[in-house]
């Protein structure tokens, strides 16, 4: 149950950090979602963008963020540090992430 949570809630966090970037640098097209998908955006645009994880949880939800990324980004990986994960920038019909841990 915790991984499941877990996950959600990284799915909105990117959700929410893709729709934040899109419409603060990009202007990507949404064309094509369906009734479901524009409400789970909308929810995932009002989901906050920090949390905090345990000290004793940080590796491996750092571990965890950059397979999501890895597996359901639509652009690959260009930069993975301790702090950082960043995509490459997106294209017209692509977005792009980047995770900071602080």
């Amino acid at each position: 149950m915790k991984h499941y949570l877990f996950r959600r809630v990284m799915i909105l966090l990117c959700l929410h950090i893709l729709v934040s970037a899109s419409c603060a640098v990009y202007t990507t097209s949404f064309k094509g979602l369906t009734e479901e998908d524009e409400k789970y955006l909308e929810k995932a645009k009002k989901f906050p963008t920090e949390f905090h994880i345990p000290k004793s949880e940080e590796y491996d939800a750092w571990g965890r963020a950059q397979s999501f990324i890895g597996k359901y980004g639509s652009m690959k990986v260009q930069v993975v540090t301790d702090f950082i994960i960043e995509t490459y920038n997106p294209s017209e019909d692509r977005y792009a992430y980047r995770i900071v841990k602080t």
